[in-house]
């Protein structure tokens, strides 16, 4: 293993805090000591906390594209069907409100008294 795959290893190693009390004292109390002396106000252990959630954020907002991405196909089919089914409907409404005024109509009275019962249409 080369030292800048070693490096690019370490920067997202994250030691437990079991990791860390099981080290020698003088290990231990230097460790802590740097920390902070380098960090006295939590910033760069803040920083690296955020871009964590960064990161994971990142890849669940990929994971919700790739979801949508899935769903565009099926919703855009059913967008379809759904105007082929309003197309539909509003044909057959209009059909039944022209069988209605038809119904209504002087004319059909007239036709059915000089012919008896007639269909809205003129079939018989």
């Amino acid at each position: 293993m080369t030292a800048e795959e070693r490096l690019q290893e370490l920067e997202y190693f994250r030691p437990t805090p079991e990791e860390v009390n099981n080290l020698p004292e003088g290990l231990r109390r230097y460790i802590m000591q740097l920390e902070t002396r380098c960090d006295p106000a939590g910033d760069v252990q803040t920083i690296a906390a955020l871009r964590e959630n960064i990161d994971a954020l990142s890849e669940y907002n990929k994971a919700l594209e790739q979801a949508l991405t899935a769903l565009k196909e099926p919703y855009e089919q059913a967008l379809q069907m759904l105007d082929r089914i309003a197309y539909r409907e509003g044909y057959c409404r209009d059909v039944l409100n022209d069988i209605v005024a038809f119904m209504d109509s002087r004319e059909y009275d007239e036709a059915k008294q000089s012919r008896g019962c007639i269909h809205p249409f003129g079939w018989r």
